[in-house]
């Protein structure tokens, strides 16, 4: 079928359809790329032998769509159980992880549902369910060997203590973009933790009281309905603190310059909004973010310029019709 590469056979006592896929040419020669998947459960499938990373990704969306809306452990077996697997805008709904994978990217898909309860030691250390449907996040709790873990652009509605506190190797955790979400448990985040990014949630109090996260590096709470940030206790918390991003617009002009005297005072660098804005003419405030104002289009412009000058000449073409009428008419009477 074209560049779908895929194989049919026809069995000559099951009633099913056997598809073969083939890998696509790419630069990675250990990589396994597919364009095109059709699977649904009782499917018989198989893919080639010998890689340890699929790559499975839509050529363009002029080719046909893909038909998977399940990721599950027969699909797993027919790729031969790779350590890798991106699967990404491929409509996925479910997904149900497999314990020897180590890298999973399912991102931009469709999914609401992640089953992690078919196994105790998920090996998994790297995780990308961003851009999806997902509103619980408990199904993380048994991952315990993760380090890198994206669920920014979902809909998450909690953060349940019980499902960070038992990864006690994270390093990375992207959470930006859940609108739903108003508090994080801070307690059960773990000591781990390098980098966290909490970019336009829905948070209404970060309270840093007897919270310690030695090893982090980077924090992200910006845009989000923060009234107060407790600069003092966070920068306790957190004594390694290197990049720090905390404009709130409920916090006013003023609180978050002083914030931001108390970063530069710890060496923390940060984006000052309200400085690029007042010495740059090209910037402006938009809605809490420093935004560089859209210029007009001269090719725009000049033609805009033409048509309301046609449109002039029009007007006056026609009133001088009007009048000549109307002179004329007068002098017939």
């Amino acid at each position: 079928m074209g560049q779908q590469y895929f194989t049919r056979f026809f069995l000559p006592i099951a009633t099913a359809i056997a598809f073969h896929y083939e890998c696509a040419p790419y630069s990675v020669r250990s990589v396994c790329r597919i364009e095109y998947i059709s699977y649904q459960p009782g499917d018989q499938i198989s893919f080639p032998a010998g890689y340890q990373h699929y790559y499975i990704k839509q050529k363009s969306m002029r080719v046909s769509s893909f038909n998977v809306t399940i990721f599950d452990q027969q699909l797993y077996e027919a790729m031969h159980r790779p350590t890798g697997i991106e699967m990404t805008s491929t409509r996925l709904e479910e997904l149900i992880l497999p314990t020897e994978l180590l890298l999973g990217d399912f991102s931009s898909n469709h999914i609401e549902t992640v089953n992690t309860t078919n196994g105790e030691n998920f090996l998994i250390t790297y995780l990308d369910l961003s851009s999806n449907m997902i509103r619980n996040v408990d199904f993380v709790s048994p991952l315990v060997n993760l380090e890198v873990l994206h669920l920014g652009h979902n809909s998450i509605e909690a953060i349940p203590g019980s499902a960070l506190s038992t990864l006690t190797k994270l390093k990375y955790l992207y959470l930006q973009s859940n609108y739903y979400i108003t508090s994080i448990p801070w307690s059960d985040i773990p000591r781990s933790i390098i980098h966290l990014d909490f970019d336009r949630d829905g948070l209404t109090e970060v309270v840093f009281t007897n919270i310690g996260l030695p090893s982090l590096e980077y924090l992200n709470i910006r845009h989000n309905e923060l009234l107060t940030i407790n600069i003092t206790e966070l920068l306790r918390a957190i004594p390694n603190l290197k990049e720090a991003h905390l404009y709130n617009s409920g916090l006013g002009e003023e609180q978050m310059r002083k914030i931001y005297a108390d970063l530069t005072a710890n060496n923390i660098s940060f984006t000052n909004p309200f400085d690029r804005c007042q010495d740059d003419e090209q910037y402006s405030m938009t809605y809490g973010d420093c935004i560089k104002r859209q210029e007009a289009d001269p090719f725009l412009t000049s033609r805009l310029r033409g048509v309301l000058l046609s449109l002039v000449v029009v007007a006056t073409a026609l009133v001088f019709v009007c009048m000549v009428l109307l002179v004329f008419k007068h002098m017939n009477r």
